[in-house]
């Protein structure tokens, strides 16, 4: 694994001012380390990326509950690795996903399973939920994270039984991942 060590301040460093200019006496600033399994440089191309997650999607399809997350400050490339560009070698983990994806089930219809497969695609960024695929996809909703619910409905939610957690409210769309050229369905508006 890599490990960064982020600090506000050197250790023994004067605290940072508060809002109203005067120190915060109350809490010392202290170092944080995070230990991430991978980092990926700019110079990393969507296939090596891809190469690293893609025993999530398999693991998905075996059945075990995946999340794969994008994190990073503005404009350092969440969109463009989740999504991608076009269906060549800039495509990203979606689109790639849902061709490994379609690439699985044909190989299981050959063996007479059938498959069902629906699709939500929701964004939360600022602490707002926006359903991608909504009626409303353009409009964000503010989402109180210290309650259940937010202004549009939609509620992030834990099944008690298995513990998988969802955004109840968000709009299914059926797909055929065969069908979806690679990729999750367009938003529609």
């Amino acid at each position: 694994g890599v490990s960064l060590a982020l600090a506000g301040e050197a250790e023994g460093a004067p605290r940072s001012p508060t809002r109203g200019g005067e120190h915060d006496k109350r809490r010392p600033r202290k170092r944080e380390t995070y230990a991430y399994d991978r980092v990926f440089g700019p110079e990393v191309g969507q296939e090596e990326v891809f190469g690293e997650v893609s025993e999530f999607v398999q693991s998905a399809l075996d059945g075990y509950q995946v999340c794969l997350l994008s994190y990073g400050q503005t404009g350092s490339g969440k969109t463009h690795t989740m999504q991608g560009a076009g269906s060549g070698p800039m495509r990203g983990i979606i689109p790639r996903a849902m061709e490994q994806v379609a690439a699985y089930c044909a190989q299981q219809r050959t063996r007479g399973w059938a498959y069902e497969m629906e699709v939500t695609y929701v964004e939360i960024y600022n602490e707002q939920v926006r359903d991608l695929l909504g009626e409303d996809a353009g409009a964000p909703t503010t989402r109180d994270f210290g309650r259940a619910e937010s202004q549009s409905g939609l509620e992030v939610r834990r099944d008690p039984k298995t513990g998988r957690v969802f955004v109840d409210g968000a709009t299914r769309r059926p797909i055929d991942p065969a069908d979806a050229a690679g990729g999750a369905p367009p938003p529609h508006g």
